[in-house]
């Protein structure tokens, strides 16, 4: 596993250190999927059963599904707002324009007599001076059109970063998509990454959506 594309350092740190622990003390012995299943467990050693179900899951290569199996597995929850805000943020930051960057979970200091912050979901800047462009914020919802908070929220983000452009992004197509101008010269609308398509037509129309509101 140490040796797969894990980008989170905390994970590969983990990592070395459980080698280092197990390092010299045990000897690799090669399995097959198969010897995790079928097998025998009484009270003596059935806290190995969910450690059996986790080895099969990596020895197969495989990944968790909406559909039933006979595969047993550790129960695990998603936390779907913060997975559909990262998810959108390093599709883009894989596929952004031509002369920007990425910024994700941007934190800007607000002018205030005692310590302010707000946090952006999703900035765009311009590559080489660094100024910031657009702002982005995820939604991971189901409603037929942005709340007034939200639009709020977006609003003030563009007004305190000075950028022209807003986007509310949700994981499907709103029944009312927003549009509107805000203090006369910021730009905001909802956008879609259809989660419900495969990710590369999804991220193609997002992408075009995207260059045509920067455009505008």
């Amino acid at each position: 596993m140490r040796r797969q594309a894990l980008r989170q350092e905390k994970i590969r740190i983990e990592l070395d250190r459980a080698r280092r622990a197990l390092d010299g003390t045990i000897t690799l012995e090669q399995c097959s999927p198969s010897d995790c299943v079928n097998r025998l467990y009484h009270r003596l050693n059935d806290d190995y059963a969910p450690m059996h179900g986790l080895c099969r899951f990596i020895l197969e290569q495989t990944g968790p599904d909406l559909h039933p199996s006979d595969q047993v597995f550790i129960p695990f929850e998603l936390n779907m707002p913060q997975l559909f805000e990262l998810f959108v943020a390093e599709w883009l930051r894989a596929n952004v324009p031509p002369g920007m960057v990425v910024r994700r979970k941007y934190q800007a200091q607000l002018d205030a007599n005692f310590r302010m912050e707000i946090e952006i979901d999703i900035l765009l800047c311009e590559e080489r001076s660094q100024r910031p462009i657009a702002v982005l914020d995820t939604k991971y919802k189901a409603d037929e059109q942005p709340s007034e908070d939200d639009i709020y929220k977006i609003a003030f983000h563009a007004r305190e970063l000075q950028v022209r452009r807003a986007m509310l992004v949700y994981p499907s197509t709103l029944a009312r998509p927003l549009r509107m101008i805000h203090a006369n010269d910021i730009l905001i609308k909802s956008m879609v990454f259809d989660i419900g398509v495969a990710p590369d037509i999804a991220g193609a129309e997002f992408l075009d959506a995207l260059n045509e509101r920067l455009a505008a």
